[in-house]
């Protein structure tokens, strides 16, 4: 291959990137997204082989999605299409844990958003089926990060979880302290639904994981 005939490829590909991205922007995003998650599942699937660069564009895709604040909240309203109750969603929701725990994603942007659903209000839940969705997709999550990944659950989701605990606990402490009775009550909660829920951790994981 000449120079001058990779130097008009790398052109191409770049105005063709440049193409899509604005295709990609002038559609609607809810519809984009519940179609990337269907074949982006599908190429998983049928195995990491297969279908690599099909697979790397939806990836790239996705991260751009999840990465921004929010971002797993617009993924799964374009999943659930204001369906929250179905066990045909779940089944897709669960899908999308897994997915998410299988991406390498920035995981400081990513994994808080699956913290901030764990400790939704028990009131909130019970009132509101789209919370309680989200709720049980976070422990769903957590389950898969801790099967699939295992340092980023204890690094970027279980130490964060644990931090109050551990504050309260440390000998070192200041008397300023940075754990508040919220921060503690927020830490005691979401590791009973981490642990206590059907489809939760196991519980040796608090003894593994856990110096108090």
């Amino acid at each position: 291959m000449s120079e001058e005939f990779y130097g008009r490829l790398v052109v191409e590909r770049q105005q063709f990137k440049k193409l899509l991205e604005q295709l990609l922007a002038s559609v609607n995003q809810t519809d984009l997204l519940k179609q990337i998650m269907i074949l982006f599942g599908y190429a998983v699937q049928s195995g990491p082989k297969r279908h690599v660069w099909f697979t790397n564009a939806c990836t790239s895709i996705l991260n751009n999605t999840l990465n921004k604040p929010n971002g797993i909240e617009t993924v799964l309203k374009a999943m659930c299409d204001e369906d929250f109750t179905s066990p045909l969603v779940w089944r897709k929701l669960d899908i999308v844990a897994r997915i998410i725990a299988t991406m390498n994603t920035a995981y400081d942007v990513t994994c808080p958003q699956i913290v901030q659903m764990l400790q939704y209000n028990e009131d909130l839940i019970v009132s509101n089926d789209q919370l309680k969705l989200y709720n049980q997709f976070s422990i769903a999550t957590c389950k898969h990060f801790h099967q699939l990944n295992p340092v980023v659950f204890h690094t970027h989701i279980y130490n964060h979880v644990i931090a109050p605990l551990e504050q309260m606990e440390s000998k070192n402490q200041t008397t300023e302290g940075n754990t508040s009775s919220l921060s503690l009550t927020s830490s005691l909660l979401m590791l009973d639904r981490l642990f206590s829920h059907v489809d939760g951790l196991p519980r040796e994981l608090l003894t593994k994981y856990t110096n108090l």
